[in-house]
């Protein structure tokens, strides 16, 4: 019987946990920073939370069965809309805005490949009751202060707004549903070849030459400034769309955010429910994104609430860690543990609340659980990685003191035993 995990979920070891845990702390660092509280949301929810609510590519890739009550369930493949529902129950409770932050893992059932996990971890703040560009900017300056207090330098959020094609495709009788396909043959762009994207995108136009020059033509003002698209751009509904990215980017030049944000018209995300703005992290040399989010307006009201705007994003931790290791720019010092050996089966007693007398003064310390000869012991010991030893013996303990043993240089200095934590602090600072 084969017991390995399944397709396209993974084990982490110390070494990956720690270097996860060191990015997770990082950005709840921030998160608290920008004045957002981290709620901890259900791993198991309804079908019928996610049911249309994200798009049918999403429904196509999640995890659901039947329970033992009957019901249809899904592993959950986002947050937003869990957070969402939240709002909901609560939202009598709340003053506005409502900032929430959230952590941890969600499914999806996608073609396991480089990047891509079935089940995978993100991190996410969501900034519900404010509809300003402000507010906007806000995510945006997080995500920011997030990827520089990682290390990372050379990365940028290229932001876009879905109603520019939402606009143009409406306009040409196109409906929700319709402008949709689109949409997705647009956000896979960088997937396929350019031949296979133009051939898909005429397909999803139905043929219409015309409007897929259009399209062709707006994809092409990437890293034009909005000032310069909204010149070139003659369309009166098109104007207030870009004359909000106008005001976000030179808000966000004021703020001095302006050397990483970029305009770029082929970020439309892949799920149905944006609204407005929407902006993806890309880091250079990394050849896929770490970071997307965007406006999402109409998420509250569709679960039966007021009609509140949102905007929110999530990190894909998986690939934020991915990416700093590729960059080199993330380092987890650990520190190094103490081990407490023994020698005389009379003596553990002892070892055991020496290890515990260390450990409640903030040491990182293992102890021989399994009645080893010195040398093995001490063998275990290099092998853990420790840095000192605490050797306890008959001899040195009728003097009242005990044994340091470096295990780098093999030193051995003889202490008194009252002094030992004090001394351990010293050698290890």
């Amino acid at each position: 019987m084969d017991f390995s995990p399944l397709r396209g979920f993974r084990v982490l070891l110390p070494e990956e946990a720690r270097i996860l845990q060191r990015v997770e702390d990082t950005l709840r660092t921030v998160f608290t920073l920008y004045g957002f509280e981290e709620v901890v949301l259900p791993t198991l929810e309804p079908f019928s939370l996610f049911e249309r609510k994200s798009g049918e590519e999403i429904e196509k890739h999640m995890y659901t069965f039947t329970d033992f009550g009957g019901r249809k369930v899904a592993l959950r493949p986002e947050f937003t809309p869990s957070a969402a529902r939240l709002f909901v129950q609560r939202a009598g409770e709340l003053k506005l805005p409502v900032k929430w932050s959230y952590f941890g893992s969600v499914f999806r059932y996608d073609e396991p490949q480089k990047m891509r996990y079935r089940e995978f971890w993100q991190a996410g703040v969501e900034l519900i009751g404010a509809s300003s560009v402000e507010s906007d900017l806000e995510v945006i300056s997080l995500v920011i202060d997030s990827m520089l207090a990682l290390g990372f330098k050379d990365f940028r959020v290229e932001v876009n707004d879905v109603r520019i094609f939402r606009e143009m495709l409406g306009q040409e009788g196109f409906n929700p549903d319709q402008q949709y396909r689109v949409m997705l043959v647009i956000d896979k762009r960088n997937k396929v070849s350019e031949e296979t994207f133009e051939r898909d995108l005429l397909a999803a136009l139905d043929g219409r030459k015309e409007l897929f020059d259009r399209i062709m033509f707006v994809l092409g003002l990437r890293k034009k400034s909005p000032g310069e698209s909204l010149a070139i751009l003659e369309e009166p509904k098109l104007r207030q769309v870009i004359e909000r990215l106008i005001k976000l980017f030179d808000l966000g030049k004021e703020v001095g955010l302006s050397k990483w944000i970029l305009f770029s018209p082929n970020i439309v995300r892949g799920l149905a429910y944006y609204t407005g703005m929407v902006f993806e992290v890309l880091v250079e040399g990394i050849p896929y994104s770490v970071c997307g989010g965007g406006r999402y307006d109409n998420l509250i009201s569709l679960y039966g609430g007021p009609d509140i705007p949102c905007v929110g994003m999530s990190f894909g931790v998986d690939r934020l860690v991915e990416a700093a290791m590729e960059k080199r720019i993330i380092k987890v010092g650990e520190r190094r543990p103490v081990f407490v050996a023994y020698i005389g089966q009379e003596l553990k007693p002892l070892a055991l609340k020496t290890a515990r007398d260390l450990r409640m003064a903030g040491i990182k310390t293992d102890v021989e659980l399994r009645e080893r000869p010195l040398s093995k012991q001490l063998e275990y010991a290099n092998k853990r990685g420790c840095k000192l030893a605490v050797l306890l013996g008959k001899r040195e303990l009728e003097r009242k003191a005990v044994k340091i043993r470096d295990l780098d240089s093999g030193e051995e200095l003889e202490i008194p035993l009252d002094r030992l934590i004090e001394e351990i602090r010293g050698k290890l600072a």
